[in-house]
């Protein structure tokens, strides 16, 4: 299954290459005024093969470059820019280009959090501090009295580290189990590599397709970045954002969360001409198109899953993805990195045992509920509840039990009575009545209190 997806994702990525490839040379030439406050067009990207990349990131007005003087014969004078592709990306110069593309508002409060991390610190010229600030808090980069290690060189692992907070993508890796994990990361020939800590975290990235690898079946996740390589992976990962508004929600009925709003982001700058959201399942299979089954034109907006697929006909309890893409008026497409959502329904069942019992006698009480329940009570007949006691799981089941007395202190007195059984929820209650004979003991033939065996009587 993971193995059938990562080829899917290689296969879109060779696509998105040979699209990017097939597009004419767009009309910019070294010193083209870009976007209002950025450089001006790279003189030595003309040949490079990130060429197109930075001129998306240049154009949303993200990139900086390094100036440096020229000398026109007719005008004197005059200040260029080099990207310098191939030079290394420092994290501190990685956290400032994605604290623009965020639009993270800089954070300007004193004193620093990091000894590595000054309010006088620079980066092309810029002050930066506010930036490098608001983007370490708002991702947790490090804790605070830690370095920031701003000034060492990015490896791959920290870009993916830190896209990943960006997306709110960090509760995935603590989803996986090892088992999966490992199968994950079984297709790449380097996998051993990966230190254990960091193992869960690329294999989410890979998972959610951050990350699809070399054409060698290599990671590489701890090699030098260059700023080019940089640049790409966030063209890749970010200029197409889904932010669906929980990462739960519950289409069944009870008026909470009942539908998932899901916010699309996408380029600011360049027009967009066309977006679409998307549900896919673990192996990327697209089920369902949102808003509708065919792409919206003009900018990113909203769209609403109801737990549904294509057909209309509700889809099964499980974890789905939520991906999309937007389009540009070149007709160039941008992805966006899945995000892991789960549909559940909430249900609640519940039973006696045994289903006759004489007056002054114990009878269990049991309840199995799905969907996260923080409680279960039942209302004994003189109107207080009982509390539920969790007894395990069992096929995705939550099991409660309670032993109670059937006695008239309770309420109880010969003949039949109904418990109502309630399952609390964030923001919903589940309700359920069970059926109890009480019988009086003076025709029951027996004496004593003893409790019956617990029997699972309840069947799915």
């Amino acid at each position: 299954m993971k193995t059938h997806f990562r080829t899917l994702a290689l296969t879109m990525c060779a696509v998105s290459l040979i699209l990017v490839a097939g597009y004419p040379a767009l009309a910019v030439q070294p010193g083209d005024e870009g976007p209002a406050g950025t450089d001006t067009w790279y003189h030595d990207l003309c040949h490079h093969w990130s060429h197109h990349y930075i001129l998306t990131l240049w154009r949303e007005g993200i990139t900086n470059g390094f100036p440096f003087p020229i000398f026109d014969p007719g005008g004197g004078w005059e200040m260029g820019y080099q990207f310098e592709p191939d030079r290394p990306m420092t994290r501190a110069k990685l956290l400032y280009m994605m604290s623009k593309l965020f639009q993270l508002p800089p954070d300007e409060q004193t004193p620093s959090l990091w000894p590595d991390l000054h309010v006088t610190q620079t980066l092309y010229g810029h002050p930066a501090y506010g930036e490098l600030r608001a983007a370490a808090l708002k991702w947790e980069v490090a804790p605070g009295g830690d370095s920031l290690r701003l000034s060492a060189t990015g490896r791959r692992f920290d870009a993916v580290e830190f896209i990943m907070a960006a997306l709110n993508l960090m509760h995935y890796p603590q989803e996986l189990s090892t088992e999966e994990t490992d199968d994950i990361l079984a297709a790449f020939v380097d996998e051993h590599q990966i230190t254990g800590s960091d193992r869960p975290l690329v294999a989410a990235a890979v998972d959610l397709g951050l990350i699809i690898g070399y054409n060698d079946d290599t990671l590489r996740m701890y090699d030098t970045m260059t700023r080019a390589e940089a640049a790409t992976i966030l063209y890749r990962s970010c200029l197409m954002r889904v932010k669906p508004a929980y990462s739960i929600f519950h289409p069944d009925g009870d008026g909470y969360r009942e539908v998932l709003p899901i916010e699309a982001v996408g380029l600011r700058n360049t027009a967009a001409a066309a977006w679409q959201v998307s549900i896919t399942n673990r192996d990327g299979e697209i089920i369902s198109h949102l808003p509708g089954t065919h792409p919206q034109p003009g900018e990113p907006g909203e769209a609403v899953w109801d737990g549904t697929d294509n057909s209309g006909s509700p889809l099964a309890c499980g974890t789905y993805f939520v991906g999309g893409f937007v389009q540009n008026a070149d007709g160039r497409i941008f992805d966006a990195v899945r995000v892991p959502i789960r549909l559940s329904r909430r249900h609640l069942q519940c039973a006696v045992d045994p289903p006759v019992a004489s007056l002054g006698k114990h009878f269990h009480l049991m309840a199995e509920t799905r969907g996260g329940a923080d409680h279960v009570q039942a209302a004994v007949p003189d109107g207080t509840d009982r509390a539920l006691h969790p007894a395990g799981q069992s096929g995705g089941w939550s099991l409660w039990e309670r032993q109670i007395r059937a006695c008239e202190d309770h309420g109880f007195s010969p003949g039949s009575h109904t418990l109502e059984v309630k399952a609390n929820y964030s923001g919903a209650v589940r309700t359920e009545t069970v059926p109890i004979e009480i019988t009086d003991p003076a025709g029951s033939g027996g004496e004593g209190d003893e409790i019956p065996e617990l029997v699972p009587v309840l069947t799915r």
